[in-house]
């Protein structure tokens, strides 16, 4: 699966910054989301729109006449499920309970950008293409949500053939609660941002967004899996599909003040853009908030240790790094150890190896908005401990340590996944 990359602000004048993409190759590529009450939408009103450039010229070559953009497939036997259909005769199909509701007007065309969105506002389903009515349907339906199988973007969940969706997808946001766009619309030039309101969820997923990192949801609310080509890495490789491409994106931009460029949350702000590459997006898109609380209120973890030495610990605590103040208790390792190593993303803190007492290959997790006991990530290649960690916001690096004698052996995970480290 290629990640694309968003092109940067480096010259006099520039006041933008482009969007993202996400390429999949149609053979094995898709996203998925855990299971949420996010998508939980009953009787309310919601909006899912995305850009999307579909990649093939010869239309036989797709997975059973049909390629799926989104899907949130019920349990068997339970209703629930809602998905859209990228059909290859340049419709959408848009199923509930695996029943057809709508079939649109053609309107993709191959190798073109696209926004699609799709609403429900009261009891009238719409389709809007490129921001036009070309499909609706009055209905009562109630999706309330009593699966728990995960959200998919470019494949269906359960299919024989998984229907899986060859070419790109850029921006894709979920509003519970809202019904962004009610009749036709010229479509957004900027890239999407969160919506938010007092009285509703509103933005519960937006992501397919950040060039740079596949596993980016700018809501903040949820952990991003990624299935083919790239699982394991957030660094493209030569054997990426489709090789070179780095700018591929529907042309939407990000506002930057030509004056004194990005200004982040917080008080920071920075003059001369005309000499500097500054990071993109503000400190909330960068830090995202932990449930609902401001980046300001952001949580530092610690776990196991020797009290005293001969007896190890299996206590997690944090702290509120904004404060000052005692630790708090979290939850419990899965295993009592003291010398472990730890790493994080922005969603989820991990914690690998340690002596219990003696050398241990255990990696468990928590959620950092959260609290609560740890649950079982997987295993080192090989018992170690006091080694050290460290991560970006989607791989965790550990450097083992003694195992049980001194080691240069590196490994890695994919923090947003489960599974056993690899070798580094």
């Amino acid at each position: 699966m290629a990640k694309l990359r968003v092109d940067k602000i480096a010259a006099v004048g520039v006041s933008t910054e482009t969007t993202g993409s996400v390429f999949f190759d149609g053979t094995d590529d898709h996203l998925a989301v855990a299971d949420s009450d996010d998508f939980n939408f009953g009787t309310s009103d919601f909006t899912i729109e995305f850009w999307m450039k579909p990649a093939l010229e010869d239309t036989s070559a797709y997975d059973g006449d049909f390629s799926t953009i989104l899907d949130h497939d019920a349990d068997a036997g339970t209703s629930g499920a809602w998905f859209a259909i990228h059909q290859v005769d340049k419709k959408f199909r848009i199923a509930f309970d695996n029943v057809i509701k709508i079939t649109t007007s053609d309107f993709l065309d191959i190798q073109s950008w696209h926004h699609v969105a799709l609403t429900r506002s009261g009891n009238t389903f719409t389709v809007f293409g490129n921001g036009v009515d070309v499909g609706n349907t009055t209905d009562t339906h109630d999706l309330s949500d009593t699966s728990t199988r995960e959200l998919t973007i470019g494949k269906q969940f359960f299919s024989t053939n998984n229907r899986l969706y060859n070419g790109y997808i850029s921006n894709l946001r979920v509003c519970k609660g809202h019904a962004v766009y009610t009749s036709n619309f010229a479509p957004p030039t900027r890239e999407l941002e969160v919506h938010q309101g007092p009285d509703d969820d509103r933005t519960v997923l937006l992501c397919c967004y950040d060039g740079e990192n596949i596993f980016a949801d700018k809501s903040g609310r949820h952990i991003i899996a990624a299935y083919g080509d790239r699982t394991s890495s957030p660094t493209p490789t030569a054997t990426d599909s489709p090789i070179g491409i780095t700018t591929e994106n529907p042309g939407l931009t990000r506002d930057v003040d030509n004056t004194f460029g990005p200004t982040f949350q917080g008080g920071a702000g920075y003059a001369s853009q005309n000499w500097l590459t500054l990071p993109k997006g503000t400190t909330t898109e960068r830090f995202p908030s932990f449930a609902g609380a401001p980046a300001s209120s952001a949580r530092g973890l610690f776990g196991g240790g020797s009290q005293p030495f001969s007896t190890k610990l299996n206590l997690i605590e944090y702290i509120t790094i904004s404060t000052t103040g005692n630790a708090q208790d979290f939850g419990d390792l899965t295993v009592a150890r003291g010398a472990i190593s730890g790493c994080s993303s922005n969603v989820r803190g991990v914690f690998a190896g340690g002596a219990s007492p003696s050398n241990d290959n255990t990696i468990d997790y928590v959620t950092i908005s959260s609290t609560g006991d740890a649950k079982d990530f997987g295993d080192l290649t090989k018992v170690a401990f006091s080694g050290s960690g460290t991560s970006n916001s989607s791989r965790g690096i550990f450097a083992l340590g003694q195992a049980p004698s001194h080691s240069n052996i590196i490994v890695f995970i994919t923090i947003s996944t489960g599974g056993n480290s690899l070798k580094f």
